[in-house]
């Protein structure tokens, strides 16, 4: 009986700069790293897009990047494709992908990345993984954030809770996100989701507000404790 898993959680945020307005459907990341092509949102610029595949046998898939294809969330990105290992207890596939993730000019920095995908187990032993590290585009040996995330063992996390999000150690305006996807013993994934988040203004208004509301009260009380 295959057995359906979903894992969704946060990572980290990250920013880049590009030239090329997105495509209307989806590009191969074969396609996107050869021509050093660039994907835009209304806030973000994804950029220097990497792919690198391991795999025992040889024919799990993908073969290659350009079966892995790469299209545009409102706010962040999709990769889709047929992540499988087949059974076995040597079978392996990893699956390494690397790009700039860059806030354009004029918007916010971002915080925090939300990281969700979906996945069948087709063997009780079959297991699934991704790991995420996010490092500062401006200094390669500082980490802003890094996870892992699992299945099944992660089944405490709904499926795809794109608002449940990691943060950073700091907002920044660009960083270079790896995304190392691991599946081993009849495991298949077929999408990987990226969002990413900035801190909403109303929030933070509302914060100062009800800070601002939290002082005014306790200098009140201060003044009838006194009076």
């Amino acid at each position: 009986m295959i057995q359906k898993w979903a894992v969704a959680t946060a990572v980290t945020a990250v920013t880049v700069m590009g030239a090329l307005a997105a495509p209307a459907s989806a590009i191969s990341l074969a396609a996107l790293e050869s021509s050093g092509g660039t994907l835009e949102t209304k806030n973000k610029i994804f950029s220097d897009f990497s792919c690198l595949i391991s795999s025992d046998p040889e024919t799990n898939t993908p073969t290659s990047c350009d079966q892995v294809e790469v299209s545009l969330l409102p706010n962040g990105l999709k990769f889709e494709s047929d992540f499988f290992a087949a059974e076995g207890a040597n079978s392996f596939i990893d699956v390494l992908i690397q790009y700039t993730v860059m806030a354009k000019p004029g918007t916010s920095p971002f915080n925090s990345i939300g990281l969700a995908f979906d996945g069948e187990i087709t063997n009780p032993d079959g297991f699934t993984s991704i790991t995420e590290t996010v490092v500062d585009a401006n200094n390669l040996t500082k980490l802003l954030g890094s996870l892992t995330v699992t299945a099944p063992d992660d089944l405490s996390d709904p499926g795809f809770e794109l608002d449940q999000d990691v943060p950073l150690s700091e907002s920044v305006t660009k960083a270079i996100v790896t995304k190392d996807i691991f599946l081993t013993d009849g495991a298949r994934i077929s999408m990987i989701t990226q969002t990413y988040q900035v801190p909403e203004p109303g929030t933070i208004a509302g914060l100062v507000a009800l800070g601002s509301l939290g002082i005014g009260s306790i200098l009140k009380r201060q003044r009838r404790e006194n009076s």
